[in-house]
């Protein structure tokens, strides 16, 4: 059996994946050699990491998810380095699919103590006096709110853990952008390369590169198509923007939940008042832009390159997206709350299509870890997520899980379909609003 307490572990990616897996190595094995790379001096905005506010909440309808996010919302409530970051101020679903009956179903088989319930509109605007008053409930069957749910000020928290990983002997942060991955003859990976032709070694190497995973192993061999994950990943957006609060306003909004309105084409999700005074909104209509590799048979979802690319830069007919989301969450209240033009923003993720997790060790080159595919649920895990990357690097990992989140697991299974992008990025930028 390996000896991992000397072990070399080189972590590409400084996200959520990434810098959890640092945590759990550093917590279990102190003696490890850990470095860390990642394209800038941490935060990298290019991650999905990088934001204001997340969702952290356990309302899921499916056993594993919910057992497994209790397991990491206990941790936001009372771990010290997780529970400065963490604002319960509890969560509202607007639904017409059955969900919240069904999460309320998991939490009860699983015995699990929570405050969720089902509530009609006027209980809803009694918890919350003037906030959801003129909220669009149109086609709405079932309101669900759970006041132990909340969200997390995303780039404060995951700071913590990296200042926490960084003071430990041992850990390197190395900012450099890899260019590709080195394999021996044996096609078993070694490290990687930057830009700038530095080799960069170790003996487990751990890709948490999120969107732009499927593009790095491209790049690295494009000969070997055993080594690309195909359909398994795939890159997409969405849009993002800021309602700045005047002092009364954040007076008025500083109990607001985290409001999911998941009812028609156009669903929307507010989060909880940030500390600087902010509140974001999001358009849950996903966007895609793919690329092409040489030697690579088929287009590659992830941002588009850098040169062509600003995150910041938002086609105008998201903005407009994102007033109709002010409006539906809102209602007449969005008249008098206005975005920060300067905060609107395109987060990319990975997603897999069943919006399970993809991590595991490649079943085609040794000493490598893929650890990606968020799917747009992946922040919340956080405090434990790494426990189980860093398991399955060392072979620990529960059979459930290596089944659930493994390469060639069936991929046919109960993701949303409204997560799974049809709209372009670039005819987005040509469109008429």
């Amino acid at each position: 059996m390996t000896d991992y307490s000397n072990h070399s572990f080189l972590i590409v990616g400084a996200g959520v994946f990434g810098i959890s897996t640092a945590y759990h190595i550093t917590k279990k094995y102190p003696e490890a050699k850990v470095t860390i790379i990642d394209r800038t001096p941490f935060p990298c905005e290019a991650g999905a990491s990088w934001d204001s506010t997340k969702a952290v909440r356990a309302d899921y309808a499916h056993l594993f998810w919910c057992k497994l996010a209790w397991s990491a919302v206990d941790i936001w409530r009372n771990d010290p380095l997780f529970k400065p970051h963490f604002h319960e101020v509890g969560m509202v679903w607007l639904d017409d699919t059955g969900h919240a009956q069904r999460v309320l179903d998991t939490y009860a088989e699983l015995g699990i103590p929570n405050e969720a319930k089902m509530v009609t509109v006027k209980e809803l605007t009694d918890m919350y006096p003037g906030l959801f008053d003129t909220t669009d409930y149109t086609g709405v069957k079932e309101i669900l709110v759970n006041t132990m749910s909340g969200c997390a000020e995303a780039e404060q928290a995951v700071k913590s853990v990296y200042d926490y990983v960084v003071a430990q002997p041992g850990v390197e942060y190395k900012v450099a952008t890899v260019s590709k991955l080195l394999f021996d003859d044996h096609g078993d990976t070694l490290g990687v390369l930057t830009t700038d032709g530095e080799k960069v070694l170790g003996d487990t190497t751990l890709l948490c590169t999120s969107s732009y995973t499927s593009k790095l192993l491209a790049d690295s061999a494009p000969d070997r198509p055993e080594l690309q994950p195909g359909h398994r990943l795939g890159a997409l957006g969405f849009a993002t923007g800021q309602l700045v609060l005047t002092p009364a306003q954040r007076e008025e909004f500083k109990k607001s939940p985290v409001f999911q309105q998941g009812v028609g084409t156009l669903q929307t999700l507010s989060m909880g008042l940030h500390s600087n005074g902010t509140l974001k909104i999001g358009s849950d209509l996903p966007i895609y832009n793919e690329v092409h590799v040489n030697g690579v048979d088929h287009p590659i979802r992830c941002p588009p390159e850098r040169n062509l690319y600003d995150q910041f830069h938002v086609p105008p007919v998201l903005v407009k997206e994102l007033d109709e989301c002010n409006k539906r969450i809102f209602g007449d209240r969005a008249k008098e709350l206005h975005y920060d033009p300067n905060s609107y923003r395109i987060c990319w993720d990975m997603i897999c299509p069943d919006g399970d997790f993809l991590i595991t060790q490649h079943p085609h080159s040794k000493n490598l870890v893929v650890a990606t595919g968020g799917s747009y649920h992946g922040f919340k895990f956080l405090p434990v997520i790494g426990k189980y990357i860093l398991e399955t690097a060392t072979g620990e990992i529960d059979e459930e899980k290596k089944n659930r989140w493994g390469w060639d697991r069936n991929n046919g299974g109960d993701a949303d379909e409204g997560l799974l992008p049809s709209r372009r990025l670039s005819d987005l930028f040509n469109a008429k609003c």
